[in-house]
């Protein structure tokens, strides 16, 4: 995800790159701007190209943005989401308490700037 000096390294992940790591991973988050979008709806399953291959690979739940993040919403949307799962909250429940907790934010408190992340898959 960054340049590391490795000339194989390009700093960009791919699907085909994320399709190929062997993760047992319970969560991945995906916070870069649009990263749950549909790139092909012909697939019709609604999952973004990008979580599709962090399932692929092993991920058995991804939260992922639709449209461009705020960053400073993003931090402290992400900031609660943790703590809420650190409580022991499942992914669904712990998103949806981070972004009430946004909702009651005297800055953040517009849907442009909690309501552009979501959970897909199993939420235990």
């Amino acid at each position: 995800l960054s340049r590391d000096g490795d000339p194989n390294n390009d700093g960009v992940l791919t699907m085909s790159e994320a399709m190929a790591l062997r993760l047992d991973a319970d969560m991945v988050t995906l916070s870069a701007c649009g990263s749950g979008l549909v790139r092909d709806p012909v697939a019709g399953d609604g999952i973004g190209d990008l979580a599709r291959a962090f399932f692929i690979a092993g991920a058995r739940h991804v939260t992922a943005s639709l449209w461009d993040v705020d960053d400073d919403a993003a931090v402290v949307l992400m900031r609660s989401y943790y703590a809420q799962l650190r409580q022991g909250r499942n992914a669904a429940r712990a998103l949806q308490a981070a972004q009430r907790e946004l909702l009651r934010h005297r800055t953040f408190n517009h849907p442009y700037c909690w309501a552009t992340f979501i959970v897909l898959g199993a939420c235990p």
